[in-house]
């Protein structure tokens, strides 16, 4: 038995990373998604807007939820990068999430910032039970905002 959990163990990257390329390859049509403003400054916080293609939450043996995220920008003592989790949601529901520059400086890096919104799928796993171990990753949307 702890061989099948090693072995399963083992795999877990493996297969993460493959859903995580083939779900960014292919999938549903993206969806539409609004950042206000468009353009800011280094303080600026950015609000990202969409319609939730699916609901999240725990669902059979399954939970999902979104993740906004954006890179971009590059230069010292700024940040270059932002992620946020997105509450659960219902199917339809119109979902509004802010971006702010994170870490030490709170201040954003100058540049374009290229954002993702991602549906993030695993299983649910009952605590001293064997389960399978996968994180599945699919791109629903994209959007950009300019930071000067």
């Amino acid at each position: 038995m702890w061989r099948i959990a090693w072995l399963l163990a083992g795999l877990a990257p493996i297969a993460t990373t493959a859903l995580a390329f083939a779900s960014a390859a292919g999938g549903r049509s993206t969806i539409r998604i609004t950042v206000a403003p468009s353009s800011g400054n280094g303080r600026s916080h950015f609000a990202v807007s969409f319609r939730a293609p699916q609901q999240t939450g725990a669902s059979g043996s399954l939970v999902r939820h979104y993740r906004v995220s954006a890179s971009g920008g590059s230069g010292r003592r700024c940040e270059s990068n932002a992620s946020v989790f997105v509450p659960e949601t219902r199917r339809g529901q119109h979902v509004r999430v802010v971006l702010a520059p994170p870490g030490p400086f709170h201040t954003w890096c100058a540049g374009k910032f290229a954002g993702v919104l991602q549906e993030v799928s695993q299983p649910v796993c009952p605590e001293g039970k064997l389960c399978p171990l996968f994180i599945a990753i699919e791109t629903v949307g994209r959007f950009s905002f300019r930071v000067a």
